[in-house]
């Protein structure tokens, strides 16, 4: 079965927020991740999508390396619906099954509201969504992997969560 991590970086907790990143670890059938991507997504022009001052806040409180990844971006960002294009391209080029994200209210239906306001259809369907949250709550037991550095950068969350799903997996 071939999963995949996303993790997304935004400018708020609202059900549509700003989307800055998106992240992506596609995990073999194996429990290896052989894949990452990350997408850096222009925050202007994201019709109806929300900036809550708190998220700015927590931002101003990360680390200088967390922020130049969302303020000095690698590459040019894409407007939303290319970076969801993206994102579909990547779980059909993998032949994505499982779709994973860090809990049932955050990246998951932050990207769908993303993909309704943009008319483009998510490359998985819901039944195929998982909670990594639900997850590593049921077993505490098990070991988180090293954090990669920086923090709260999409690509690296989105790796260091698939590590973590693998071992809780095994």
């Amino acid at each position: 079965m071939i999963r995949a991590m996303i993790d997304c970086e935004t400018l708020g907790v609202s059900t549509h927020p700003v989307i800055l990143q998106i992240g992506v670890a596609v995990l073999d059938s194996n429990l290896d991740v052989v894949r990452a991507r990350h997408i850096d997504v222009d925050p202007v022009g994201q019709a109806g999508a929300m900036v809550d001052i708190s998220t700015v806040l927590w931002w101003l409180e990360q680390s200088d390396a967390a922020r130049a990844s969302i303020t000095a971006p690698e590459q040019k960002p894409a407007q939303l619906p290319v970076a969801l294009e993206a994102l579909n391209f990547i779980m059909t080029a993998n032949r994505v099954e499982e779709v994973w994200a860090n809990g049932t209210a955050e990246d998951l239906v932050w990207l769908k509201s993303a993909f309704d306001a943009c008319g483009i259809k998510p490359a998985w369907d819901f039944r195929q969504q998982r909670c990594y949250r639900t997850l590593r709550a049921l077993k505490p037991d098990v070991p988180l992997p090293e954090p990669i550095e920086p923090a709260h950068k999409a690509v690296n969350d989105a790796v260091w969560q698939a590590k973590h799903l693998a071992e809780l997996l095994r």
